[in-house]
């Protein structure tokens, strides 16, 4: 009589079982020192594991009749009523059981999933009959799922199953087009069967189909392993026994995925914790010394999936992104889109392989040391090539910091006997380019520097590109100018103390903070002056020593856009108006700098017709030059290479658009 349940896991000392509640009732043994034969009738009030409430348990079990078992087993909780009743002859090894829940709360799961589940909900309804020989018996039934949802804690992804029904039949269950909705209501449908003769060994004939279906919606917090977004195409065939599975894939990472992936590594400061003993909840692993660990032993799980005969094709969109996180303690990552062809397997001993390339079509590597946190564009056209352990890769990798400055430093010591105007020039600030190669393993790769000036510069400033060509030679000098472009902003000579750049005039500096302040109100006054007429306003001030002396020089940037004839034309002026510092040539316009006129020749803007005029002030020496043009313009959809030039798909796409237009143009009746 009110018993808790409590005592009995404090008596065992097993605290990690997780049950409590409060239990009435009786138990009677009769003939104990014969045949024994006992009665129960048994209340478990507020039963709770996990601290998650379940509910009531009635649990009626007795052995009257000698060698024949009974059970009456009734659930009560919240949202849940479930009933089992039958029996169970030992000797002949017959039963007959039947489970009826007309309702189970899928948030009662929670508890026994062992931290897996983040969250469930909804109702599952069954009504399941097994009879027969307990070495074979008949299973028969069905199951359904209403309004029903899970939440895998790795995944963070919310699934649905609003509506559908299992039906099981002969130890048969049969998927009949079982439709897993995400959380944008993309669906993953579901065909075949699963058979069994003992419920130990299971035979599966399945196969998924999925389209734009979200995968994983995850944070680290989730999953230190791997966490973002996942969307995916794929088409999987499951076939054979558990014990020697055939598991064939197709999978397509679309646009709209995001993922990132943390590498693992060892932590000197974790290893340094030899001795401390550290109390943890075993059923939440928040710590992410525990998640690195998971990490580094994944490899050695999945062998442990022996038996499994893995084979699947993984291809990628061109605006799929991936983040690889190389170092999570200092930022370092390596962030790319591209397309890939890669081929993942596992054979039956449970070796995992991954092999292919991924050509990057655009990315940026993140560079962290201690202060100097920069962001590198990758080059398009640099691979990572698996040729084996999914855990490691081969880069070669390039990529591109743009910035600028002053090389008066770097070529100092070779301007003997030039005049102080002369050498004012090499003050100007021009675009340079440090360049990041990682090649190698991607765990350790081999990285290096460079540093160049683009061309047209490079041919005007031939003293520079000598200079830098003799850097080179020696990698010391060529990191030290990389890192002082990163950290200093500039270029340094022999004596890294010494600056001959020249500081950015206070007045500048003035100018540059109150014309941000300047831009943002000039915008907002701008966007409500003309209806129908986009107007952007900028100004911009900054140092000039192009004419060998130092010139502080202010631009008014103006910007107008607008479009007519149903958007059929659209009209684009601009120009940087000088307000002080230089002045455009007498015949350079200042009203009118850059023009830009589009016309659509097909209303779908598949042919398109541009006309431009163009200004650029390339310094003192070449002065303002004017560049004008007129370009043709073809814009496609397609999907393969061989639809560019298929009269069939253009003359398809025009009989569609044909289609539509004159159903635009139909009476109504």
């Amino acid at each position: 009589k009110n018993f808790n349940f409590r005592t009995l896991t404090d008596m065992i000392r097993q605290d990690s079982i997780g049950a409590e509640g409060v239990i009435n009732g009786q138990a009677v043994i009769m003939q104990a020192s014969q045949k024994p034969i006992f009665t129960s009738d048994i209340r478990i009030v507020g039963l709770a594991f996990q601290k998650k409430l379940i509910g009531d348990l009635n649990l009626k079990v007795a052995n009257e009749t000698a060698n024949s078992y009974k059970a009456d087993i009734v659930l009560n909780g919240v949202g849940t009523h479930a009933s089992l009743k039958g029996f169970y002859n030992p000797e002949a090894a017959l039963l007959d059981m039947q489970l009826l829940m007309d309702s189970l709360n899928m948030s009662s799961i929670i508890p026994f999933a062992k931290g897996q589940i983040k969250d469930a909900g909804g109702k599952l309804q069954a009504n399941l009959h097994l009879t027969g020989n307990i070495n074979k018996p008949s299973l028969n039934g069905d199951l359904l799922f209403d309004n029903a949802f899970i939440i895998p804690s790795m995944l963070g992804q919310k699934f649905k199953l609003e509506n559908e029904k299992l039906l099981l039949s002969n130890n048969v269950l049969t998927f009949d087009h079982l439709t897993l909705k995400d959380s944008l209501g993309k669906t993953a449908i579901l065909n075949g069967t699963l058979k069994t003769t003992d419920l130990h060994h299971f035979n599966l004939d399945l196969s998924l189909e999925a389209e734009d279906f979200n995968l994983v919606n995850s944070t680290q917090a989730d999953n230190q392993l791997f966490f973002g977004k996942l969307n995916l195409d794929a088409t999987i065939k499951l076939k054979g026994e558990l014990e020697n599975l055939e598991i064939n894939a197709k999978l397509k990472a679309n646009k709209l995925t995001d993922l990132n992936l943390l590498l693992p590594s060892s932590d000197p400061e974790l290893q340094s914790r030899e001795g401390v003993v550290k109390f943890i909840d075993t059923q939440h692993l928040n710590d992410s010394a525990i998640q690195v660990d998971f990490s580094d032993t994944l490899i050695q799980r999945l062998s442990l999936m022996k038996g499994i005969n893995l084979s699947a094709i993984i291809e990628t969109d061109t605006a799929a992104n991936f983040t690889i996180i190389i170092d999570s303690r200092t930022g370092d990552a390596l962030s790319v889109r591209g397309k890939s062809s890669l081929s993942l397997g596992m054979d039956e001993s449970g070796k995992l392989s991954l092999t292919g390339l991924f050509e990057v079509q655009k990315g940026s590597y993140q560079i962290s040391f201690k202060l100097l946190k920069k962001k590198f564009e990758i080059v398009k056209g640099s691979t990572i090539n698996w040729t084996g352990d999914p855990m490691s890769a081969i880069l070669d990798i390039k990529a591109l910091y743009a910035t600028k400055a002053s090389p008066i430093d770097l070529v100092e010591s070779g301007l003997g006997g030039l005049s102080n105007t002369a050498l004012n020039k090499y003050k100007q600030r021009l675009p340079v380019e440090v360049y990041l190669t990682m090649k190698g393993d991607l765990l350790k790769p081999q990285i290096a520097f460079d540093v160049i000036l683009p061309e047209p510069e490079a041919s005007k400033w031939p003293i520079v590109t000598e200079k830098l060509s003799q850097l080179r030679l020696d990698e010391s000098d060529i990191n030290k100018q990389v890192f002082a472009l990163l950290i200093l902003g500039r270029f340094i000579g022999d004596d890294i103390t010494q600056n001959n750049t020249g500081a950015t005039s206070a007045s500048t500096m003035m100018r540059q903070s109150v014309s941000g302040i300047l831009t943002n109100q000039l915008n907002k006054v701008a966007s409500d002056l003309i209806k129908g007429l986009d107007i952007n306003v900028g100004i911009e001030s900054q140092d000039d020593y192009s004419s060998g002396t130092a010139q502080t020089r202010t631009d008014l940037r103006v910007g107008l856009s607008s479009t007519m004839n149903n958007d059929r034309i659209k009209v684009n002026v601009g120009t940087n108006v000088p307000l002080e510092g230089r002045s455009n040539s007498p015949n350079a316009s200042i009203i009118a700098g850059d023009l830009t006129v589009d016309y659509l020749l097909s209303k779908d803007g598949r042919y398109m017709l541009r006309t431009y005029r163009k200004n650029s002030y390339e310094g003192v020496i070449e002065g303002q030059i004017i560049e004008t043009g007129l370009t043709f313009v073809i814009t496609l959809s397609y999907n393969h290479w061989r639809e560019i030039f298929s009269k069939e798909a253009a003359s398809n796409q025009a009989e569609k658009n044909k289609n539509k237009s004159s159903n635009k143009s139909a009476p109504k009746q």
